[in-house]
């Protein structure tokens, strides 16, 4: 059975956080460095201690970012406090959303969505769709079928094309290896464009 009901306020609290090398993440920072996604606002969903909303917070961005961790966002809001920057930070469940609403532009997921049960992957999906403009981007990191770290779900590009297909245009599956993950993971990166 996938660990999916991990008690995220002790992975926190136990620094059992493999992912958190206080940088942002590689593949994020190519991303907005190339200028094909300009500063806007941005949802991240699963900030964990708040790495990569920081980074796209000092490129200019309007940052709001959640977590179902409460220990998580304190962390994250102490290090934005630190670094000089501002991001809304916000304990929440991406498949109960309570305080947050509008429109962004773009909307990342740094391996959060392999945390979510199946039976809350549309409630996710939907989430996103509704809270991402018509023609905005996606960029999602998820555990691959071919990864030797796995997270609780791992899905190959069909699933990926099947789950997302009817709501996004797919721009782009690729294998990468996070660098800075102390377990060098290799996930798929997408990106994808609401329909």
């Amino acid at each position: 059975m996938p660990d999916v009901n991990r008690n995220w306020e002790k992975v926190y609290e136990s620094k059992a956080t493999p992912w958190d090398v206080e940088q942002a993440e590689d593949v994020l920072v190519k991303l907005i460095n190339s200028n094909f996604i300009k500063p806007c606002r941005v949802l991240e969903i699963g900030c964990g201690a708040g790495n990569d909303a920081i980074f796209m917070a000092k490129k200019g961005f309007d940052v709001t970012a959640i977590d179902i961790s409460k220990r998580a966002i304190e962390e994250a809001k102490n290090r934005a406090e630190k670094a000089g920057f501002h991001c809304k930070f916000l304990a929440e469940d991406i498949t109960e959303l309570k305080s947050v609403s509008g429109e962004f532009d773009f909307v990342y997921d740094r391996a959060c969505f392999h945390f979510i049960p199946k039976e809350k992957r549309e409630k996710y999906i939907q989430a996103v769709k509704k809270l991402l403009v018509k023609n905005g981007y996606f960029a999602l990191i998820v555990s691959s079928e071919k990864d030797a770290v796995k997270g609780p779900y791992q899905f190959s590009k069909d699933d990926i094309k099947q789950l997302f297909g009817k709501d996004f245009d797919i721009l782009e599956i690729k294998l990468i290896t996070l660098q800075q993950h102390k377990e060098k993971p290799t996930p798929y990166f997408c990106l994808m464009k609401r329909k």
